[in-house]
């Protein structure tokens, strides 16, 4: 039974990867065709001095600081989610330790 459900699990992460890797290769046909089309210069200001750059690598240069600003935040709620993690399997075994030194005491 136990087995029959870690397959099923297995093949279920698999499909999700399926899934993911076509929704990711339609995103990126449709940012290359969105790139593709936008190919003009503008002119970007910043500081003191400008440079004239393809629109598509403003908007390239946009999406990636806002993909690092995601990861970042993702990278910190992933640390958060370990150390609870961490914190709790610890309870769990100081619980696990207290219910075996307790249990050889109770009467039966």
């Amino acid at each position: 039974m136990v087995l029959n459900k870690k397959n099923e699990l297995i093949r279920k992460g698999q499909r999700m990867r399926s899934v993911k890797f076509i929704l990711y290769l339609a995103v990126l046909v449709l940012l290359g065709s969105f790139f593709s089309l936008n190919s003009q210069d503008v002119v970007v200001n910043y500081g003191p001095g400008s440079i004239c750059l393809p629109l598509f690598i403003v908007m390239a240069a946009a999406m990636m600081v806002g993909c690092l600003v995601i990861w970042a935040y993702e990278l910190v709620a992933q640390h958060r989610l370990r150390r609870d993690n961490k914190r709790l399997n610890q309870e769990i075994k100081r619980l696990e330790h207290q219910l075996s030194t307790t249990q050889p005491n109770l009467p039966g």
